[in-house]
């Protein structure tokens, strides 16, 4: 497999796999991780790639109903318009404990 993104593990000297990691052992500016904070990041020293929001993937987890990373998630976050929401959202699942949704 190609390694396309530099190891945040090896970034810091911690990476334990060596030939075995899956991840880039050499700094390239285009192959970076995408930092966490994205356009929030106040580091102007920082080695991550940031991407501007509009540019970012949609969140699947959110557009479910639920993202665990909450504002510092690497992924947009989308509002959606009631009708577009999965059913329990809306209070009226069909699915009722057969539902794969948590509520």
């Amino acid at each position: 497999r190609m390694r396309t993104v530099v190891c945040r593990h090896w970034m810091k000297g911690l990476c334990m796999k060596g030939d075995r990691c899956e991840f880039l052992h050499q700094f390239s500016l285009s192959k970076m991780p995408l930092c966490r904070h994205s356009e929030r990041c106040k580091n102007t020293q920082c080695p991550f790639r940031h991407i501007k929001e509009s540019e970012r993937m949609e969140c699947v987890f959110y557009r479910q109903g639920f993202c665990i990373h909450g504002g510092f998630c690497r992924y947009r976050h989308v509002e959606r318009e009631k009708e577009d929401l999965p059913h329990f959202m809306q209070g009226n699942c069909p699915f009722g404990e057969g539902c794969h949704f948590a509520h």
